[in-house]
């Protein structure tokens, strides 16, 4: 499991300078939709770079949780720079406290590429259920099976292939590094989607749909013909939402 407490600095170079991120910020957005007056939870938060997102779309109420102190910490700077009324707490999505309270839309974007099992996605599916309203959203990121580690590159977008190797269950075990001006590792995982959509109606949730990064047409003009190619036909990010159902 990657440490991020280790790497917080490297990590959000990667993160504010890759174009795969500048490729993605704009579908994550159009999944949240208008979030005016809801109460909104950000898992696997980070820094903060898609809690602010959440604040920007005008949630009544933010809460962004993440493993890493040292994460929380930096998001926490950043909210004292730019007060939105972020509330930041160190948790795990496997054993979120009731006392966070109930919200109706959980954003994941990139914690289930972190699941080691498919027990421990059920585990991260079933506690944000734990804390949606009934008809609250998921909106999520992960890495797309689809995705061959061995085809066309991603190092141009700012990820790396070091390894991989399949894991129990039918998933794959993904060695990475980060492309920034220190590049940083990350062991990820993939799941196929039928493993997603079980762990999904098991936790209660309807209507899963996903919908694979396009690149925008401004980011699509600003660079030389083909640089995209190994992204669209390789894709490794892919958008999930799914409904909770009413009862």
């Amino acid at each position: 499991m990657t440490c991020y407490d280790d790497i917080i600095t490297e990590f959000e170079r990667f993160k504010e300078t890759s174009t795969m991120t500048h490729a993605e910020r704009p579908l994550v957005r159009d999944l949240l939709g208008d979030l005016s007056g809801l109460e909104a939870l950000d898992l696997a938060c980070g820094y903060g770079y898609y809690t602010r997102m959440l604040a920007d779309l005008d949630a009544a109420r933010v809460v962004g949780v993440d493993l890493s102190e040292g994460m929380l910490q930096r998001a926490k700077e950043y909210e004292a720079r730019v007060p939105q009324g972020i509330e930041y707490v160190q948790g795990d999505v496997m054993k979120l406290p009731a006392t966070l309270g109930s919200f109706d839309v959980a954003c994941a974007v990139y914690l289930f590429n972190y699941a080691e099992s498919r027990e421990q996605l059920q585990a991260m599916i079933d506690g944000i259920s734990a804390r949606l309203r009934p008809g609250g959203r998921l909106v999520a990121m992960t890495h797309a099976m689809a995705f061959e580690p061995d085809g066309p590159a991603w190092d141009a977008y700012g990820l790396h292939v070091r390894d991989f190797e399949a894991v129990p269950g039918g998933g794959r075990r993904l060695l990475l590094t980060a492309l920034s001006e220190t590049p940083c590792d990350l062991v990820c995982y993939q799941w196929p989607q039928d493993v997603y959509e079980a762990a999904l109606d098991q936790a209660g949730f309807t209507g899963p749909s996903w919908t694979p990064t396009p690149v925008p047409a401004d980011l699509n003009d600003a660079y030389e013909d083909g640089y995209w190619d190994a992204f669209r036909a390789n894709t490794l990010t892919i958008g999930l939402t799914a409904r909770k159902a009413l009862r």
